[in-house]
């Protein structure tokens, strides 16, 4: 059915005005007026901006997301972070767009002043990338843009023309369209790679469900193995230790799921978070994926940063922590400081993580 949006469109223009907007990977295709901007900001991620009144906008950030839980603990993980991050909770409400559940929360804050609504919406399908967005427009004009962008909603459509069935995470996930692998490799018996990998790495051997194996990892890392086979890194870079426990995938959770859990657990240790940074399940220079989620924010005891990762080979996974106290942030100069410190963690971080891959021992 055409929406009443549309028909006001076609009302006052041709056709040729509507554009179409598609993901290939997520299997999806949408109708949008040429007067909205889209930018893609990344492989995962694309900006549209729908315009307000007056000089107002929106803006919606489309992103590939990796979730297959249950619709509650993603519900209550936006209720948790909203709550933290000092938002007020507007609603939580669920649509149906071809045939799966869309997962609403509407948040209001304030930003430099000026009252603020977001909400996000995930598309929740029995796949293993989703469709998350967050809509974020000054309060006055949500009524306005969200309209529009609620009308654009109503042409979603696949690309093949099948209905993607809802999750259900107790089933294994059914493919949309295959991503573009950013390497060619080719992955042979229990996850050992073929082809040229990084230079100068060090293995440490480790247990993980009855079975031995090797886990490979840059020069410049220092390496101890613990109880029930826990992995504990460190270096001279780092202000911390960087914590990793191996896990089977044929009776341990799937990894991105292993990812939210760890990242939901780690987001009760903030008082308040100013940041997050969510990177999907991407291939390493290693031959691995890898996924991460960053939030910087304060604690209970002053500064605090995180990492949550998971590092997947063939059947194999190590799942990582890392958490950094952070200087108090009560000026520019500090809030700089801060800032600097975090990301130079980062860069030690993900040479680390991209360093890392894994390998059955006979």
């Amino acid at each position: 059915m055409v929406s009443a949006f549309l028909v006001c469109l076609l009302a006052q223009a041709q056709v040729s005005d509507l554009q179409d907007f598609r993901d290939e990977s997520l299997n999806l295709t949408f109708k949008y007026p040429k007067a909205w901007k889209v930018s893609k900001k990344s492989k995962r991620e694309t900006k549209i901006t729908i315009p307000g009144t007056g000089s107002d906008s929106g803006e919606v950030g489309l992103i590939r997301a990796e979730f297959r839980g249950d619709a509650a603990a993603w519900q209550q993980l936006q209720l948790t972070s909203g709550q933290l991050s000092n938002r007020s909770i507007i609603r939580q409400y669920e649509q149906t767009v071809l045939g799966a559940p869309l997962l609403l929360t509407q948040l209001e804050f304030s930003e430099r002043g000026t009252p603020v609504t977001l909400l996000t919406g995930l598309f929740y399908t029995q796949t293993k990338s989703k469709l998350l967005f967050n809509l974020k427009v000054p309060t006055s004009q949500f009524e306005a843009v969200s309209f529009q962008w609620q009308t654009a909603l109503e042409t979603f459509a696949t690309i093949d023309g099948e209905n993607l069935p809802p999750e259900d995470p107790t089933k294994p996930a059914v493919t949309a369209a295959p991503l573009s692998p950013k390497f060619t490799r080719s992955v042979i018996d229990d996850g050992k790679v073929a082809g040229k990998l990084p230079k100068n790495l060090l293995s440490v051997e480790t247990t993980v469900s009855t079975r031995r194996i090797r886990v490979l990892y840059p020069k410049g890392f220092n390496v101890s193995v613990g109880e029930n086979g826990r992995l504990t890194f460190a270096s001279r870079e780092l202000k911390g230790e960087v914590l990793a426990a191996a896990s089977y995938t044929l009776d341990s959770p799937e990894p991105s799921r292993a990812l939210f859990v760890a990242s939901g657990t780690s987001l009760t240790e903030f008082a308040s978070v100013n940041l997050r940074e969510d990177k999907d399940f991407e291939t390493t220079p290693a031959g691995s994926t890898l996924g991460t989620v960053w939030r910087r924010g304060t604690s209970k005891d002053g500064g605090l940063a995180s990492l949550d990762a998971v590092v997947r080979t063939g059947d194999f996974y190590l799942t990582f922590a890392y958490r950094l106290s952070l200087p108090a942030a009560t000026g520019r100069g500090a809030m700089r400081k801060q800032e600097n410190q975090f990301a130079d963690q980062k860069r030690t971080l993900f040479e680390l993580l991209n360093g890392i891959r894994i390998e059955l021992i006979p």
